[in-house]
């Protein structure tokens, strides 16, 4: 199961942008994150120091020199190093740290010339959003779920599952867990945790590939359903199409959005929002989640899920999954649930 996280090559390049710093996108040589994949997680080979053992040990190095030791941190080591947290993962602890290696920050479209570029202030996010503070969690002691609610350090939740087909967070998969520090744990994930950059509604509206559901939202808001006090209040799974998925809806422009009837919108609105979150980790099986509007959708599993409305004709893959919110989490798709 692969999940896109939050924080993609487009939102990036968005915040790169807003910065005047945009940078074009270069992926790290793969053939050495194969070969440092590969070291890490076949034991025997001698070329990494991270062992599988239950809970933390006093004769361990510390979280920070186990991660800096490694050969394919360098990005996460990054962030470490500039939020100031790299001296924190030395101290007494205990702590839970989620990484990622280099080439799980690639898979997502990030590489050091996008952090560089980032604030210190959205580094010191990013790094606290991977760690838990005054706990050493791993199999054993973490909370099954299905997704459970965590704090992390930086003040945000992280949501874990751990099902028949392994341990998840914000529906990202564990890859190794449970390697011990004398101050706590270190979990890998498969890709870097993403911190929810606002409200499931402010997410919309700082991108630009939303602008039609944007537009919906607002004209929906102007009848009986107040659809965007729900987006800012509610924990939600929203389905989101992009702006190309509107035509076939018989959304041809803006304008056209403009002129609907608003509970018209509304009810196709409530019917992309499940009063839950919901992350790929749940999409395991087929599953028919009901919605807002009392109506359900069919997901069925895959390297990327499906997911068909009642009126659509045939099912259709969602493009990026697991965007974090604050008030719930995003799926992209590329056609309007139709009820």
């Amino acid at each position: 199961m692969k999940s896109t996280s939050c924080w993609n090559s487009r939102q990036v390049n968005s915040t790169l942008e807003a910065s005047g710093k945009n940078n074009l996108w270069n992926f790290f040589a793969q053939a050495f994150f194969f070969v440092c994949l590969a070291c890490l997680f076949f034991p025997g080979t001698g070329c990494s120091k991270l062992s599988n053992s239950p809970g933390p040990s006093n004769s361990a190095p510390s979280i920070e020199q186990i991660i800096d030791s490694e050969s394919n941190t360098h990005l996460f080591r990054f962030l470490l190093q500039k939020s100031g947290l790299d001296s924190t993962l030395t101290q007494m602890g205990p702590f839970t740290t989620f990484i990622s290696l280099d080439q799980g920050f690639a898979s997502v479209g990030i590489d050091s010339p996008h952090l560089s570029a980032l604030s210190d202030s959205m580094l010191f996010s990013l790094a606290s959003y991977a760690i838990i503070d005054g706990e050493a969690l791993g199999p054993g002691n973490l909370p099954a779920g299905p997704d459970a609610s965590i704090v992390t350090a930086g003040g945000d939740s992280i949501f874990v599952t751990e099902n028949s087909h392994g341990i998840f967070v914000n529906g990202i998969a564990v890859t190794q867990a449970n390697v011990p520090a004398s101050n706590g744990i270190i979990n890998v994930l498969a890709e870097p945790l993403i911190p929810p950059q606002g409200t499931l509604l402010q997410i919309l509206q700082s991108d630009s590939n939303y602008s039609f559901m944007s537009a919906a939202i607002a004209r929906a808001a102007q009848g009986a359903t107040n659809v965007d006090s729900l987006l800012s209040t509610l924990p939600l799974t929203l389905f989101v199409p992009v702006d190309s998925a509107f035509p076939a809806a018989g959304y041809g422009s803006i304008s056209a959005i403009n002129n609907a009837n608003p509970d018209s919108l509304a009810a196709i609105l409530l019917y992309h929002m499940v009063p839950a979150r919901l992350f790929t980790s749940d999409f395991l099986q087929d599953i028919n989640p009901t919605t807002l509007s009392g109506q359900w959708v069919t997901i069925v599993p895959g390297n990327m899920p499906q997911i068909k409305g009642i009126g659509n004709t045939q099912f259709f893959p969602m493009l990026r999954t697991n965007i974090m919110a604050r008030n719930g989490v995003i799926h992209e798709l590329s056609a309007v649930l139709l009820p």
